[in-house]
């Protein structure tokens, strides 16, 4: 079977689209995957109750804002011990040292909290800023 000439050019366009859009998407992802890896490790310390160890994703400017007091409030009242999953919705980094994660936290009843987290660089490090 013969393809006309036409279709063949159609395909090979959007074939190329697809492939330029997966490798955007790909680019994205890993440029963010720092940003994923503290909020994660942040909200799994929370969930162990060790705020101690959540103290520690946080950057010089939130340190001065917070403290384990607080943020065991915090997961007290966000019911982070029943932490069932996160997901994120929507990633971004912004140049030169600046990025954001809006995501969902989801608990084992059935709660879905949304949350935004702001982060800074600090030296190679992503912290969370707010």
């Amino acid at each position: 079977m013969r393809v006309p000439p036409f279709a063949r050019n159609i395909l090979i366009g959007l074939g190329s689209v697809a492939a330029f859009v997966s490798i955007v998407v790909a680019i994205v992802f890993q440029a963010t995957s720092g940003l994923t890896k503290v909020a994660d490790n942040f909200f799994d310390a929370l969930k162990e109750g060790d705020t101690d160890k959540a103290l520690n994703y946080f950057s010089g400017q939130a340190l001065n804002q917070t403290s384990s007091s607080n943020l065991d409030d915090f997961r007290f009242d966000n019911s982070l011990a029943d932490l069932k999953s996160l997901s994120w919705s929507n990633r971004s980094i912004s140049i030169p040292d600046g990025g954001e994660l809006i995501g969902t936290i989801h608990l084992k009843n059935g709660q879905n909290i949304p949350l935004t987290l702001s982060f800074k660089k600090n030296g190679e490090d992503w912290k969370i800023y707010s």
